[in-house]
């Protein structure tokens, strides 16, 4: 399943893709988040 996270910003522009299992594609996905913010 493909999971995909965009984050724009003022001044950054972050983006990935994840392609794997749900549930380890997600908790992966978080922990990306969780670091930019």
């Amino acid at each position: 399943m493909n999971y995909e996270i965009k984050q724009e910003e003022k001044r950054t522009v972050a983006g990935f893709h994840l392609v794997g299992p749900w549930e380890q594609t997600v908790k992966k996905g978080f922990e990306q988040l969780m670091m930019w913010v």
